[in-house]
């Protein structure tokens, strides 16, 4: 199965983009930050759309994807949650199936 990668998240730098990754995404956007105040935020930040491009940088983080991860990265986010249940019943079958008889006439 393919993930889906929302790619618009990650692009330009409008306020709802950047406040509804900081809501999704708490821990990716505080390592940011932290690279952010440590390198600049122009360098941080040209990396990270590099990254995007090369498919060099990428974060998963409560269901969201941006960017490009390995699959096996993926494998293991996916089996941190609860495998979806089905919600439709299967009815009860009201009458036997009929029954076929394939067997050559003597």
């Amino acid at each position: 199965m393919k993930p889906h990668i929302d790619f618009s998240l990650a692009k330009g730098n409008s306020a709802g983009q950047t406040g509804h990754l900081r809501e999704k995404m708490p821990g990716v956007t505080a390592w940011i930050d932290s690279l952010r105040e440590a390198f600049g935020k122009e360098m941080v930040d040209q990396m990270i759309r590099t990254g995007l491009r090369k498919g060099t940088f990428w974060a998963v983080e409560n269901g969201l994807v941006v960017g490009q991860p390995p699959t096996d990265v993926l494998e293991k986010h996916r089996a941190g949650f609860p495998s979806p249940v089905a919600s439709v019943e299967i009815p009860e079958k009201t009458h036997p199936e009929p029954v076929i008889d394939r067997r050559w006439p003597s």
